[in-house]
């Protein structure tokens, strides 16, 4: 019973029911080709987006290396050529400075000057002052001829300001591409040879992307065909199995049960586009529910009855169990499940439960399961039975205990007649 109370089966056991799965079987065909080249198609995706990622990355390393046109250890011969100009810069500055200091205005030359000439007229006078201007004079002299030197010195340094500016940019340049790629000068050498030979193996998968986009359309055209087409195929089979059932419960004497297949359309799965479930309205003018929300007890066991009877030589349940099958039935009702569980069990094993004669004469194994109490615990015994025992068995269902003869012939006769249909 779980199988047919599980919405989730409805669409396996239609289509076991139609016998026909050649529509389903090229579909899935198509579904599984569609899935793979989806997939195939979704990774090389993901790779052409990291290729382009890494080749964007790399095109980037020769851009920024490729264009200094590095030599190995370049940035440790600069270093050094950069600080002997700079430091030639600074000798410069510094000699310069002294000649201003010495020759500019206001400088020593000129002090040393209005020195001479506030003692000049004092020096007849005072034998010591004229001594003291004879030194300045000659410190006078010195000065003019150290700064002449100073300035000899400072013109022979030599200095281009053009190079010593190239030496700054282009240090500046290379320090910032070592910091960016956190590599020295020969890293950065090395970074940009590999950087040129693996842009040159990277292979473009444009191509094969392009092939498989258009097969996964024609794919996605075919499967949508192919599943309109089982759509259309279920539909029919649907309105077979809804008379098959009906038929089937009209013979069980319930011809007040409605069965209905709802059929709708969905999303595509491995199983087509289909969404099934089986509804069943147990009283005239009720509206149709799913099986599982019917009622319980004999009535769904009779419903499951006659569905079972439909499917039972197509379904893959090797065994089927039925308990409360004859709650409510007697007669020829009871006399018609005990047919139809017959024919069922043709080609299935059934077990049922039933305290109806009717039921159980149809039987090709009677087991008596009798409840007894010893001592202090509740035993229950199975018991296989034979021909006489069967007989005895179910003429007590018939009379009751200590069933008369006349019921045991009736017995009898009943079993032999069943055995005939």
């Amino acid at each position: 019973n779980q199988v047919l109370l599980d919405s989730e089966k409805h669409l396996h056991i239609l289509d076991e029911f139609g016998g026909d799965n050649s529509l389903l079987e090229a579909y899935r065909e198509t579904f599984r080709e569609l899935q793979q080249t989806a997939r195939k198609l979704g990774d090389l995706k993901r790779q052409e987006q990291s290729r382009i990622e890494r080749s964007r990355y790399l095109n980037e390393i020769i851009d920024d290396i490729g264009e200094l046109e590095l030599t190995e250890n370049e940035d440790e011969l600069l270093e050094q050529e950069y600080e002997t100009a700079k430091n030639s810069e600074k000798t410069i500055i510094a000699l310069k400075s002294a000649v201003q200091a010495i020759t500019g205005d206001d400088g020593a030359n000129d002090i040393i000057i209005s020195a001479e000439r506030d003692i000049a007229g004092f020096t007849d006078g005072i034998p010591v002052l004229n001594g003291l201007y004879e030194r300045l004079s000659a410190a006078e002299i010195e000065l003019a001829d150290i700064a002449s030197e100073l300035e000899a010195l400072s013109e022979k340094i030599e200095l281009d300001s053009q190079r010593l500016e190239y030496l700054g940019e282009r240090l500046g340049n290379i320090n910032k591409l070592k910091r960016k790629y956190a590599q020295d000068c020969s890293g950065l050498i090395k970074l940009y040879d590999d950087a040129c030979t693996e842009i040159m193996q990277l292979d473009s998968s444009l191509g094969e992307i392009e092939k498989l986009s258009i097969r996964k359309e024609e794919l996605l055209r075919t499967v949508t065909e192919q599943a309109k087409a089982l759509y259309d195929y279920r539909e029919k089979t649907a309105e077979k199995f809804a008379e098959r059932v009906t038929s089937e419960l009209e013979f069980l004497n319930m011809s007040g049960v409605v069965i209905r297949v709802r059929h709708e359309k969905g999303k595509l799965t491995t199983n087509g586009m289909d969404s099934v479930e089986f509804l069943i309205s147990a009283n005239k003018g009720e509206e149709p529910k799913p099986i599982s929300k019917i009622a319980s007890g004999g009535e769904l066991s009779r419903i499951m009855l006659a569905l079972k009877s439909v499917i039972a030589d197509k379904d893959s349940i090797p065994t089927m169990i039925f308990d409360e099958i004859d709650t409510g039935v007697s007669g020829k009702a009871a006399q018609k499940i005990g047919i139809k569980l017959r024919e069922i069990g043709k080609v299935r094993q059934v077990i049922c439960v039933t305290h109806l004669s009717q039921i159980a004469v149809m039987a090709d194994n009677h087991l008596m399961i009798e409840k007894k109490i010893i001592g202090e615990r509740t035993e229950t015994n199975v018991t296989q039975l034979d021909i006489d025992g069967r007989i005895s068995e179910i003429a007590r269902i018939m009379g009751g205990e200590n069933p008369s003869q006349l019921m045991i012939d009736n017995a009898r006769a009943e079993i032999e007649r069943a055995s005939k249909i």
